[in-house]
């Protein structure tokens, strides 16, 4: 078969997905690289938005190692947040009859807005730029703003993949790598 039939360069695209996702999944199993390997994928995924087909490994591994003490950064202060919500909302709602009750609740709902995001664009961003990390996530949270669309697609994407993943396991390097393209 020829390299420009469309069906052998979906087949191409789709195994490049799967070893992305791979590479995904074993580089982000301890928990504490999970924002460097996010990165590399997303490095990844940024090569075929832009039409090209770049090195799967070698793009990976690149985007994982320049950019870890950022994607840590990043990263903690997300995962910060997070905690910080769900802090929040679970003190809200078992703290009956408390007079500022639903200024905890509001203020739980408008962190969680804002770590949704920033999140959405953070890690493409982050493939993408030499920002800092506070620069960075103010310049994800505009753009997420500036596309509200775009940014409910990437959850509604990574919502999607993590259900999937959750009912059927190995469909996980497959769902990661659908998501940063989804990015």
């Amino acid at each position: 078969m020829h390299q420009e039939n469309p069906f052998v360069r979906g087949l191409t695209r789709l195994a490049d997905l799967v070893v992305v996702g791979l590479l995904w999944t074993v580089a982000a199993l301890p928990l504490l690289t999970l924002p460097a390997a996010t990165t590399g994928l997303c490095a990844v995924a940024d090569g075929w938005a832009v039409g090209g087909s770049p090195p799967v490994w070698r793009t990976f591994v690149d985007g994982f190692r320049r950019r870890f003490a950022r994607g840590l950064a990043v990263g903690g202060v997300l995962g910060l947040g997070a905690v910080l919500v769900a802090t929040d909302v679970a003190f809200g709602l078992r703290a009956e009859g408390a007079p500022l009750r639903g200024a905890v609740l509001i203020c739980g709902v408008a962190l969680a807005a804002a770590v949704a995001l920033a999140g959405a664009f953070a890690f493409p961003l982050l493939a993408l730029t030499t920002d800092p990390a506070l620069p960075l996530l103010r310049n994800a949270t505009l753009l997420a703003c500036a596309n509200p669309l775009c940014a409910l697609g990437v959850w509604a994407t990574v919502a999607a993949g993590a259900g999937a993943s959750l009912a059927v396991p190995p469909l996980l390097p497959l769902a990661a790598a659908g998501g940063a393209v989804a990015a």
